[in-house]
């Protein structure tokens, strides 16, 4: 990471420990690697949401990162950036909340203030929780939106 700080777990460039040499021509192909057991796939300024509110406001939600492979971690983190985010007391209630539902295979968002116009979530989010990137959703309470969790709990993207 010290030489190529852009690296993620599905595009990754690294340096040689000793240089080589070769005459001529030469194709180089990877033999073996060595990865370790856990990699973050929230990823810093690259999972968030926006929340719209009324007068043409709008908030980032920022998810920290973090290896978070089962669907409930995600979860936690979505509540867990609002309350930060907004500075909200752990008693007050959420702009939206996220569940899952249906056996652990689709997550829910509901809208739970009503000076919430939208949400639109960033290409990784929205890759994480099986929604499309940039669409405005405007789940009510009465209206819930679901989208289908596109690997079951475990949790992983490219």
């Amino acid at each position: 990471m010290n030489y190529h700080p852009n690296n993620t777990a599905s595009q990754y460039t690294t340096k040689p420990n000793k240089v080589i040499e070769l005459d001529g021509n030469w194709e180089v192909g990877l033999l073996e690697a060595s990865l370790p057991n856990k990699a973050d796939n929230v990823l810093p300024d690259e999972c968030f949401f926006t929340i719209y509110i009324a007068g043409g406001k709008y908030h980032e939600v920022k998810l920290p990162a973090a290896y978070d492979t089962k669907s409930d971690q995600i979860i936690v983190a979505t509540h867990f950036a609002q309350h930060r985010t907004f500075r909200l007391p752990h008693n007050q209630p959420l702009y939206g909340t996220f569940r899952i539902v249906q056996r652990k295979t689709r997550f829910t968002m509901k809208i739970t203030n009503s000076i919430v116009e939208k949400v639109r979530f960033s290409e990784d989010l929205a890759c994480l929780l099986g929604y499309e990137p940039h669409k405005d959703y405007t789940g009510r309470p009465e209206n819930m939106t679901e989208l289908p969790v596109k690997t079951g709990s475990q949790i992983f993207y490219q």
